[in-house]
C-alpha cells in the first residue's frame, strides 16, 4: 500500500468525489482542476503555503487568510471535514487493486507535469505498475471503426514498438485502441490504459486483470473509479494520451470531427507531443488534413523496414522543441509559487502603493500591536481594507518584525 502525505489527502479532500452523493456535490462540488490551480496559487502564496496546513486552520482563518467569500470558505469547511469518509473510500478502492496519487506524490508521472503543466489532473486513480509512466512510450489513437488497412498498420505497428521496447498508451476505447493494448501484451510488451470511466468495471475484465498482475498492463482514469460515462470525460482524455507520452501516431481519423481528430489538433496547436500520421493510398479524409496540418506522415514501408528502428526514426524527426531531457519531479508548488518581487509587484498594482507607504505604516502596526490583534481588528485601527493590511502584515512577518499566532489567528510584537 502507498502511504499518501498530508499534501494528497487534502486534495482528496477537495477535488474527488469520492463519499459524496448527489446531493452533496450539489450543493458543494469538489475543485474542478482549473479552480484547485486559482485555490493553490492563493494558498502558496499566503501564510498558509501549502494544501496540508488547511487540515489544521479555523473555516474564519481560512476565509481571512485567503480573502474568500462565504460560500466558498463553506464550501472548503464541508469538503475538509469528510475525512472518515474518505479514509473509509480510499480502503475500499485499494481492496480492489486501485489506488489514488496526486501532484503532491514523488510516483505522480512526471511527463504530465512537464508537458500539460496545470493541466495535470490534481488526482490520477490507476491499477497496475505506475513506473510504466516514466519508460519511453508511444501514443498510438485511432477510430472505433477502424479499417482493416488501419488494422494491419496498428498490429505491425505495436509489434515493433513492443519488440524496441516501447510502452503503448491508448484510451482503452474499441478499435484502434483495443487493438494497439491486445497487440502489445500479446507481443510481451507493455500498455497504458486511460480509462475515461468506470475504471473498477474495466480491470475487473479477465484480460485486464492477468495482464495488470503480470505488470504489462496499467489503467488509469481522472475520473471516479466508479463513475459512468460521459463525453466531456472521453474526450478530456485526449490531453492525458498526449501527456504521457514521446511520440504520438493517429491510426485514421474522421475529418473535423469525433475524439480523434479533436485530441490530435489540440495536440498540434499546443505541441504536446511530436505527431505523426498513417499515410499511404488508403487513408481516411482527416489523416491527410492532419498531415496538411502539420503532422508527420509515417507508412507502413517504415514501419516493415528491418533495417529502421523507431528510436532513430523518431528522434531524426522531430523538432528541437520536442526534445526532452530526462526530468525531474517537479513539485507542485514550484508551478504556483511567486518569487517576493512578484507578489510584492501584484499588491502595488492593485492598491496603487508603494513600500515607502509599508515603512511609514509598520510603527502604526507595531503600537496597534501591543496586545495581540487579528487581522480585522487591525485594519479597523488603522482604517484601511483587508487587502492592504494583510499585504503590510505578510511583509512585517517576512522582515521579522511580528510573529503570528494561531488558534485563533492574531499578531503580536516579537517577544510577545
Amino acid at each position: 500500500m502507498f502511504q499518501l502525505n498530508q499534501d494528497s489527502l487534502a486534495t482528496i479532500l477537495l477535488c474527488s468525489d469520492l463519499g459524496l452523493n448527489a446531493d452533496m456535490k450539489k450543493i458543494y462540488k469538489p475543485y474542478t482542476t482549473s479552480q484547485w490551480n486559482k485555490l493553490v496559487e492563493k494558498i502558496v502564496n499566503s501564510s498558509i503555503q501549502k494544501p496540508s496546513n488547511l487540515l489544521n486552520i479555523e473555516k474564519e482563518e481560512l476565509k481571512e487568510e485567503l480573502f474568500l467569500k462565504e460560500d466558498e470558505s463553506n464550501r472548503i469547511d464541508f469538503l475538509l471535514k469528510r475525512g472518515g469518509n474518505i479514509a473509509i473510500e480510499i480502503e475500499r478502492l485499494e481492496s480492489s487493486g486501485i489506488y489514488i496519487t496526486t501532484r503532491a506524490e514523488k510516483n505522480y508521472p512526471y511527463r504530465l507535469k512537464k508537458i500539460l503543466k496545470n493541466y495535470s489532473p490534481p488526482i490520477i486513480y490507476y491499477s497496475g505498475n505506475l513506473d510504466l509512466t516514466n519508460k519511453k512510450s508511444i501514443a498510438i489513437v485511432g477510430s472505433r471503426d477502424v479499417d482493416s488497412e488501419g488494422t494491419l498498420f496498428t498490429k505491425k505497428f505495436v509489434s515493433k514498438c513492443a519488440k524496441e521496447g516501447y510502452v503503448i498508451v491508448s484510451g482503452g476505447a474499441k478499435g484502434v485502441d483495443t487493438i494497439a493494448e491486445n497487440t502489445s501484451i500479446e507481443e510481451n510488451g507493455y500498455a497504458i490504459s486511460i480509462v475515461p470511466n468506470n475504471l473498477n468495471k474495466k480491470i475487473k475484465e479477465k484480460s485486464v486483470r492477468n495482464s495488470i498482475l503480470e505488470g504489462r498492463l496499467l489503467a488509469l482514469s481522472i475520473a471516479n473509479p466508479n463513475a459512468n460515462f460521459t463525453v466531456y470525460a472521453a474526450m478530456d482524455r485526449n490531453k492525458y494520451i498526449y501527456g504521457l507520452s514521446q511520440w504520438a501516431v493517429v491510426v485514421s481519423s474522421s475529418d473535423s470531427k469525433g475524439g480523434t481528430w479533436t485530441g490530435a489538433v489540440d495536440n498540434l496547436k499546443k505541441k504536446w507531443v511530436p505527431l505523426y500520421v498513417r499515410d499511404g493510398e488508403k487513408i481516411p479524409t482527416g489523416n491527410k488534413k492532419l498531415i496538411e496540418l502539420g503532422g508527420n506522415p509515417i507508412s507502413l514501408d517504415i514501419i516493415e523496414d528491418s533495417n529502421v528502428s523507431f528510436r532513430e526514426f523518431f528522434e531524426n524527426n522531430i523538432e528541437n522543441s520536442h526534445r526532452h531531457e530526462k526530468a525531474q519531479q517537479i513539485d507542485i508548488y514550484s508551478l504556483y509559487k511567486k518569487s517576493k518581487e512578484e507578489v510584492t509587484q501584484v499588491m502595488e498594482d492593485s492598491n496603487n502603493e508603494s513600500l515607502d507607504v509599508y515603512d511609514l505604516v509598520l510603527p502604526n502596526i507595531k503600537k496597534a500591536l501591543v496586545e495581540p490583534k487579528n487581522q480585522k481588528e487591525l485594519s479597523e485601527i488603522l482604517n484601511v481594507n483587508s487587502k492592504q493590511i494583510s499585504t503590510w502584515l505578510k511583509r512585517a512577518l517576512e522582515d521579522n518584525e511580528i510573529l503570528k499566532l494561531t488558534n485563533p489567528a492574531r499578531y503580536t510584537l516579537k517577544g510577545d
